[in-house]
């Protein structure tokens, strides 16, 4: 069963990581992804993967009208208990279809 997190609801830890770290360019225009949400509505859903890696989406569209899918995976000390203090964005990929980008942070998860 994969245990789906919500970073809202989720790991305070998470959310604070995400807001500290996430400021990724788009691999092809190099542009900041920046996204025009209304409130109450996320900005990306995690699921837990095995070996504590943390594979993402984004349930609504950036500026530009893609969903984002990534890997957050622990680095460094920690990374092998469970408890990281690092963390490293890998695979970044963007879809034009939610659907697509969901099932591939699942199936990442799984794997």
């Amino acid at each position: 069963m994969v245990n789906f997190t919500d970073v809202i609801m989720g790991d305070p830890t998470l959310a604070r990581l995400v807001h500290e770290v996430f400021a990724p360019r788009d691999p092809h225009t190099h542009e900041l992804i920046s996204f025009d949400l209304k409130p109450g509505q996320h900005k990306y859903l995690y699921y837990k993967g095995k070996g504590g890696a943390q594979h993402c989406y984004t349930p609504h569209k950036d500026t530009r009208g893609w969903y984002w899918c990534w890997t957050y995976q622990p680095k460094g000390k920690g990374s092998q208990s469970g408890n990281p203090k690092k963390w490293k964005m890998t695979k970044l990929v963007r879809f034009r279809k939610r659907k697509d980008a969901m099932a591939r942070a699942e199936k990442r998860s799984r794997v």
